[in-house]
């Protein structure tokens, strides 16, 4: 499984606000550190690419992507980059906040 390629892989993209867990989760379902994390809002700029087997489903692909609420300098490009990352997830993993869903969470 290890030599599946990317495209033949169960693509899941992580989404969500800045600073609001994604790449934490990537991490933990990886069982690696896999993608940096911080208390620094927009710590991921570009989006995160992780190929593994998740049983039972498989070989997957894990998109970790840039928060969807990204107001930085270089927000709009990491938006791009979100956006193309949805558009080529087969499932998308939305991480929120206990109680808080606002327009954001409505972004996808």
């Amino acid at each position: 499984m290890n030599q599946t390629p990317k495209s033949n892989r169960l693509t899941l993209g992580i989404f969500g606000r800045t600073n609001v867990g994604k790449s934490s989760v990537l991490n933990y379902v990886a069982g690696q550190d896999v993608a940096i994390t911080s208390a620094v809002p927009g710590t991921t700029t570009d989006v995160v690419e992780k190929p593994f087997e998740l049983l039972p489903l498989g070989p997957v692909l894990f998109l970790d992507t840039a928060g969807v609420d990204d107001h930085s300098a270089l927000g709009d490009q990491r938006l791009q980059r979100t956006r193309a990352a949805f558009e080529r997830s087969d499932i998308a993993l939305i991480i929120t906040e206990p109680g808080v869903w606002g327009p954001y969470g409505k972004t996808f």
